[in-house]
């Protein structure tokens, strides 16, 4: 995607794009990462990865998509691919990171990623001590398997991930979002929307590729998530320029036309109708945000 440009990709985590093969699956420990790479990832996004980070011990922050969350034991990120994040870290944290692509996982297996994390969601939980230690053995499996590449461990590692992503389905979730959620048109919809919202912002599009008719769409919408299918579209775009705006060195400009906005000035209006700053306070407001958490993690 054009919107997606001004932000690092990253195929796995800490190589760039340009840099690297199309990997399909990853696991390294954390404290592997850290000794390679030092303890601050900037932010970034995997276009086409999934990214589960487990944390069993240390602390640092994730932040993800202008959120910021701490990293303790006993806690499991889960992105999907596109999600925009970065992580600071002390030295003593530990435990896993593991990348896997959406074709990883067979179209023939009855739960794959996107069964459980739709397209452009990330979720937070924390796992009990007995949770902990199940996921703590089921992470290292991950990694002996990989490791040794015995005949068969493709295999092995996609049920090991089957096993995970049944875990966190289990886990106490901290984020708003509903990624556990059954039902198969929202997320349909969602998925739709996160590939075509710079090109199709019209409800009656997404209603057509569904087969379905608008007032059905926007009610079953409205009964998920409490907002329209209009509002979903809408709020799709002013993350994505919040992501922009906030991580990117491009101008208002330059991010109106990657959005699909042909005139500055409306994408400058839209952006304060529906958030409050304009694009410029906006862009002041995170700049000022970061310099005060960094200030205050000194």
């Amino acid at each position: 995607m054009q919107a997606h440009s001004a932000i690092p990709l990253y195929r796995l985590y800490g190589q760039q794009e340009a840099k690297s093969l199309a990997l399909s699956f990853n696991v390294q420990r954390i404290e592997t990462f850290i000794d390679k790479t030092g303890t601050y990832h900037h932010p970034h996004r995997h276009p086409n990865l999934y990214q589960f980070v487990w944390t069993n011990r240390g602390t640092g922050t994730h932040n993800i998509d202008l959120q910021s969350y701490q990293m303790r034991p006993n806690s499991l990120f889960a992105l999907s691919p596109g999600i925009v994040h970065d992580c600071k870290s002390e030295l003593d944290l530990g435990g896993y990171i593991l990348h896997f692509s959406p074709s990883f996982l067979l179209s023939e297996d009855s739960m794959r990623g996107d069964s459980l994390l739709g397209d452009n969601y990330y979720e937070v939980a924390e796992a009990t001590v007995e949770e902990g230690h199940e996921i703590d053995l089921l992470f290292e499996k991950i990694l002996a398997e990989a490791l040794a590449k015995r005949k068969g461990y493709l295999q092995v590692i996609r049920a090991l991930i089957h096993i995970l992503l049944i875990y966190t389905h289990r886990m106490r979730v901290k984020t708003k979002s509903d990624w556990h959620d059954s039902n198969t048109l929202r997320r349909q919809f969602d998925q739709l929307v996160d590939r075509h919202y710079l090109q199709e912002r019209e409800v009656q599009y997404y209603a057509t590729q569904l087969h379905i008719s608008v007032s059905h769409l926007n009610n079953t919408i409205k009964a998920s998530t409490g907002i329209s299918a209009s509002e979903h579209i809408r709020q799709r775009i002013i993350l994505e320029a919040k992501r922009q705006l906030s991580f990117s060195k491009a101008s208002t400009s330059e991010i109106a036309f990657q959005l699909g906005f042909d005139d500055p000035n409306y994408f400058w209006k839209y952006f304060k109708r529906y958030t409050g700053f304009t694009p410029g306070q906006f862009k002041q407001k995170t700049e000022s945000d970061r310099k005060a958490v960094s200030s205050s993690s000194a």
